[in-house]
């Protein structure tokens, strides 16, 4: 490419530094202007799928892609059909698959994820609203948001072990990635922590109030 021209380049580590970044943006904007949490539930859906997708993809990705993908493509490299277009699992799918690896937990996963209700439920709730942001259908919808700290840590539980412990998430072309990432995390984690804290005193005052 020229060195002139404008492009933007994607590749699944930056995809993961950046929206990691973009996360603690939104968090920040979040205490002057509510409707932040919008983008930091796109941004943190997006990050967690991201590591999700880097853990279990493999050298041939085929362990992100969802049954019918896997089929379609087999047949075409048997000369069977015409080439394929791949389909990634859904997010939900990728979560069941994070929590084993060829049969196999992952590194100390089931002490710290797998099996947790709490952590399930969370990233199950941070999808249904990514949803119902993403494929918005015309109506009034009202998002309660005290909780929404406390789904966000959770999840931010899953980023933390894919990056940091389970040993699944290399970066190659940036070489400062984990650090970048670790920061990132470490960021987000503690400005949650505020805002739950915040919206808390929030909801107490109102009680002893009424």
């Amino acid at each position: 490419m020229k060195e002139d021209m404008l492009y933007l380049r994607v590749d699944m580590e930056t995809e993961l530094i950046k929206t990691l970044e973009k996360t603690f943006q939104f968090i920040k904007e979040a205490e002057d202007d509510i409707y932040a949490w919008k983008w930091i539930i796109i941004s943190l859906h997006n990050a967690v799928q991201n590591c999700m997708v880097i853990a279990l993809k493999g050298s041939s990705t085929f362990g992100v892609l969802n049954k019918k993908s896997r089929k379609e493509w087999f047949d075409w490299y048997n000369k069977n059909s015409e080439y394929p277009q791949m389909k990634m699992e859904l997010f939900l799918e990728l979560l069941k698959k994070i929590k084993c690896d060829n049969g196999k937990e992952l590194n100390d996963y089931a002490k710290k994820i797998n099996g947790n209700n709490q952590i399930d439920n969370s990233m199950k709730l941070l999808n249904e609203y990514r949803n119902e942001f993403i494929h918005f259908i015309p109506k009034s919808w009202v998002l309660i948001l005290s909780g929404i700290p406390r789904i966000c840590i959770d999840v931010l539980t899953v980023i933390d072990f894919l990056v940091t412990e389970a040993g699944k998430i290399t970066f190659y072309d940036d070489t400062d990635g984990m650090k970048k990432s670790e920061k990132s995390i470490f960021e987000i984690k503690t400005k949650l922590i505020e805002l739950q804290r915040k919206y808390n005193n929030n909801i107490n005052s109102t009680i002893n109030k009424s």
